[in-house]
């Protein structure tokens, strides 16, 4: 997935003295670069590198932790890799950030930190000597919104069909859209569709219509229709889809009202009865 570019992940470090044996100076744990400026879309994710130096004279054992914090672009998380480590006096160590954002995170602002815990990486020595933490400021977009989608849920067999998708640009630059069908169903091969749109300025809406034309003679199957910038995940919208001959649809469309008027009949029916005949007495 393409990712696109803008957070600011703003590096703090706090470093103190646990002991005469570990002064300020020794632990020396240092992080670079100091700014990594993700801006993720719903359904993407991203890496970005950072790599911690340990200038003391000693290994240092590192534990990362992850803690994020608002809501309002729900569903993102964000994890390090390799999450602890040890490393040798004077080493550097790079490590990997991992921003994801799920299919359903609304746009918005996520706040985080990522804290480096440092300490001597002698077993009997446990004591923290140090921290380095990255500030994390998520910014989460939805490329595309206020959709529409339309299709038909009953359809005459041999009679084309024609499906709508439209959208808006809600990205961060000018941007083309794709939209498209996919169908699966029984007695019948799956079929995919798509169109295009041209160039769409940041708030502008398109709309493309869909034509499947050659329909079978008898289906009953499931309608995926998607559009997407290809930025994060598409936008999907699914609907069942009946083909068969329009007799079968006539005959179809009464059964359902003949069992519709029976419920209704049956509930006036068992309203007007005695009570003692509605409990069977």
């Amino acid at each position: 997935m393409a990712t696109l570019t803008a957070v600011s992940i703003g590096v703090f470090l706090t470093l103190f003295n646990t002991g005469g044996s570990l002064a300020r100076e020794e632990v020396g744990l240092q992080v670079s670069p100091t700014v990594i400026s993700p801006t993720i879309a719903a359904g993407d994710e991203t890496r970005e590198t950072v790599v911690l130096h340990n200038l003391s004279g000693r290994a240092l054992g590192i534990r990362a932790k992850v803690e994020l914090s608002g809501v309002e672009g729900g569903g993102v998380t964000a994890g390090v890799e390799p999450a602890e480590m040890t490393i040798a006096a004077g080493e550097s160590v790079p490590v990997s950030v991992r921003v994801a954002a799920g299919r359903e995170a609304g746009a918005g602002r996520v706040d985080g930190t990522i804290l480096f815990l440092a300490a001597p990486a002698r077993e009997q020595d446990v004591s923290i000597a140090g921290q380095v933490g990255v500030n994390l400021e998520i910014e989460v977009i939805v490329p595309v919104d206020q959709t529409i989608f339309h299709t038909p849920h009953l359809v005459d067999a041999g009679s084309p069909i024609l499906f709508t998708v439209a959208g808006r640009n809600n990205g961060r630059f000018p941007t083309r859209m794709a939209g498209g069908m996919e169908y699966s169903g029984l007695l019948a091969r799956d079929r995919k569709l798509s169109a295009g749109s041209g160039e769409l300025a940041v708030g502008e809406s398109t709309s493309m219509r869909l034509v499947w034309a050659d329909t079978p003679a008898f289906s009953l199957g499931r309608v995926t229709l998607f559009i997407d910038t290809g930025v994060g995940a598409p936008v999907e919208h699914k609907a069942w889809l009946i083909i068969a001959p329009w007799r079968f649809l006539l005959a179809l469309a009464a059964v359902s009202l003949a069992a519709a008027a029976g419920m209704f009949a049956s509930a006036g029916v068992a309203n007007v009865l005695p009570p003692n005949w509605r409990k069977g007495q």
